[in-house]
């Protein structure tokens, strides 16, 4: 199944089903493989699993799920950044807008055939928070003996040279 250029909603129901997006917005419902085509196509999906195909072009996907993969066709993800709460991830001379998808976990296939989930986070993920606490902390001791420690009980035998 195709779309044209310009705005297009497409409902599908069964196994195996490409659908070919053009220039434009396009909403596909239903279980679905979406090939996004080389152009400049928006498409939104819906809480079906979906396969994005990435070709080229710059494109923006609405209502990414946790279930849905991103295939790569050609070329890598070269970096990625951020805009607000949207994840873009620049491949070759094109890129790949998420809408809303900081902080979530994102399924991507690169050309390769390789399948890796990550979360794609603008700030510091929870082990990195702690591992740096913990660093901070222990240079902390080895340096001096922090305040807190020279006013606790349980600091006491800590030396303060």
């Amino acid at each position: 199944m195709e779309t044209g250029a310009g705005n297009d909603s497409v409902s599908v129901e069964g196994e195996n089903i490409l659908v070919k997006t053009g220039d434009g917005n396009n909403t596909v419902l239903g279980t679905a493989t979406v090939n996004l085509g080389k152009g400049n196509a928006t498409v939104t999906g819906n809480s079906s699993k979906q396969t994005y195909q990435y070709d080229g072009g710059n494109n923006v996907i609405t209502n990414y799920s946790y279930e849905d993969e991103i295939q790569i066709a050609s070329g890598k993800i070269d970096s990625y950044s951020f805009d607000g709460g949207d994840l873009i991830f620049h491949i070759g001379s094109g890129s790949l807008r998420l809408k809303n998808m900081t902080n979530h976990a994102i399924t991507v296939k690169d050309s390769s055939g390789k399948t890796s989930t990550q979360i794609y986070s603008n700030g510091y993920s929870p082990q990195q928070v702690i591992k740096n606490l913990v660093k901070a902390w222990n240079e902390t001791l080895l340096n001096s003996t922090p305040n807190f420690a020279r006013n606790s009980k349980a600091f006491k035998t800590l030396s303060t040279k």
